[in-house]
């Protein structure tokens, strides 16, 4: 099993691999700043129509639709698990007991490095991005998020998730 130092190293790793020019084109970019796009929605069908896993590393998780999505999910049968930062805890209380009421799966970043991945994967496709799953992210901030599916990235993600859970 890996340590929490070292899955955060792979999403790291993961993250820069992201940003360089080796990616192929994404199947979906979200923006908050999309008109034309409800970024928060968009998140909330891609969890529904989710039908094997849903496995997720974010600082907070504190929208509750999204929480809905992922408890809906766990309730569908899917394999549910979540990890947070540590100090996001509090803020995330409420969210906390709806998913663990559930048996979602919630594992904690050890402490001594902070977990700021903000990704997901979504059966064989990865969520990635700027955004938390919380309030402001999708009603204040400026984000995105991107979906794609490639193997070797998500690979790379059940690589980091295993080690999670």
């Amino acid at each position: 099993m890996l340590t929490a130092v070292e899955i955060l190293d792979e999403a790291h790793r993961l993250e820069n691999e992201l940003q360089s020019d080796k990616l192929m084109e994404s199947d979906a970019l979200l923006t908050t700043e999309d008109e034309n796009c409800d970024a928060e929605t968009e998140v909330c069908t891609q969890l529904s129509q989710t039908r094997r896993r849903i496995w997720g590393m974010w600082y907070e998780l504190s929208n509750k639709p999204i929480v809905k999505e992922l408890v809906d999910a766990k309730r569908r049968g899917l394999d549910v698990k979540i990890c947070l930062r540590r100090t996001m805890l509090y803020a995330a209380a409420d969210s906390l007991q709806e998913l663990v009421g559930t048996d979602v799966e919630v594992r904690v970043a050890e402490e001594g490095r902070e977990l700021h991945v903000k990704g997901a994967l979504l059966d064989e496709t990865v969520m990635i991005g700027s955004a938390n799953m919380s309030v402001n992210a999708f009603e204040r901030n400026i984000e995105d998020i991107v979906f794609f599916s490639l193997s070797r990235s998500c690979r790379a993600y059940t690589n980091i998730f295993a080690a999670v859970g």
